[in-house]
């Protein structure tokens, strides 16, 4: 359900989310910032107090609850690769997923039907 929040970024093959691409990536770790230098290994801290697994899960139930009334318009990123790429590709993108949770009237479905998994599983194998 949470696959259409994310851009497949096929240079690299990182998964972004779609929020940190808009901002950038504040807060994210490089192995390049590990020091030696003293003779043991150093790594610059965070001073943000991270959240409580109880609150982590409160922000999924919203986020979920939100995606299912109003889910993102996603890019059919299928567009973007070449069909050497795609025949090599093993995973679902973002607008497979979302195609999958829609009826064929365009609503957004409440359960994924057991069917729809053997689809992906077609869509991957092609």
């Amino acid at each position: 359900a949470f696959l259409p929040l994310y851009h497949f970024k096929k240079d690299s093959g990182e998964w972004v989310h779609r929020r940190l691409m808009a901002r950038g990536f504040p807060g994210r770790r490089w192995l390049g910032r590990i020091s030696y230098a003293t003779g043991e290994m150093k790594y610059p801290r965070s001073d943000k107090p991270g959240i409580s697994m109880k609150e982590a899960m409160r922000e999924a139930e919203k986020l979920f609850s939100d995606l299912k009334n109003s889910p993102p318009v996603v890019v059919d990123q299928t567009q973007l690769m070449d069909e050497s790429a795609l025949r090599l590709r093993w995973f679902l993108l973002p607008s497979e997923a979302v195609n999958m949770l829609r009826d064929d009237d365009g609503d957004l479905v409440k359960s994924i039907p057991s069917s729809s998994l053997s689809s992906a599983a077609d869509i991957i194998t092609g």
